[in-house]
């Protein structure tokens, strides 16, 4: 599948892409500090570089389907370069996150540029705008999104396509003495639809594109 929008690239995981990711949990881990920096270390300690090839190997060669995604790589479109991946995954009454198979009424969304060279004319801002039609299309009528006050670029993004603030934590992160929020926001469909009238005119596309 294969969801093209502006200056991005919405796809399918490709034979590839895992040497990124073990790049991006292994080296270049800069990401993590602006995703949720209070679980890098874990996630990182947990990372299994060989694991993870062989995971990728056995997806890879597993039937291609149709249906919702809730994992797509985004590309720079001019270059083709892998550079992050968006996401979703359910939320739980109190806005946190599911153990994988637990399903909710609740969906969050959330994105990742890896690598910081693409960071920039809004390639980040494209792919969420592109993620959140391509969600809403499966028949979510809202959908949530969660960042932390420390990733001001985060909430910039989100609050300029139209997700309002729906719950704050205080002091769950500190950081050289500083204390810093979390932040679960919210976007309606009917919402989006007037805040975004040239993502509804691509809607028939990004509905029926599915490879």
């Amino acid at each position: 599948m294969r969801l093209r929008f502006r200056n991005i690239v919405l796809r399918d995981f490709k034979a590839g892409d895992e040497e990124d990711m073990v790049r991006w949990m292994t080296v270049q881990t800069e990401w993590h500090d602006h995703d949720s920096p209070w679980l890098a270390e874990r996630d990182f300690k947990a990372f299994d570089p060989e694991k993870y090839r062989s995971m990728a190997r056995e997806y890879l060669q597993r039937p291609r389907r149709f249906g919702e995604r809730s994992l797509l790589q985004i590309e720079d479109e001019m270059t083709g370069r892998h550079i992050g991946f968006v996401s979703a995954y359910y939320i739980g009454k109190q806005d946190e996150p599911l153990p994988a198979g637990e399903l909710s009424y609740r969906i969050a969304l959330g994105i990742d540029i890896c690598e910081p060279a693409f960071r920039g004319e809004q390639r980040g801002t494209n792919a969420l705008l592109a993620f959140v039609q391509y969600i809403f299309c499966h028949n979510w009528p809202v959908v949530f999104l969660q960042t932390w006050t420390g990733n001001r670029r985060m909430m910039h993004v989100a609050e300029k396509i139209g997700f309002r603030r729906f719950r704050i934590k205080k002091g769950v992160y500190t950081k050289e003495g500083v204390e810093y929020d979390n932040i679960t926001y919210y976007l309606e469909a009917k919402t989006f639809k007037k805040v975004m009238p040239v993502l509804e005119r691509a809607k028939i596309r990004l509905c029926t594109l599915l490879w």
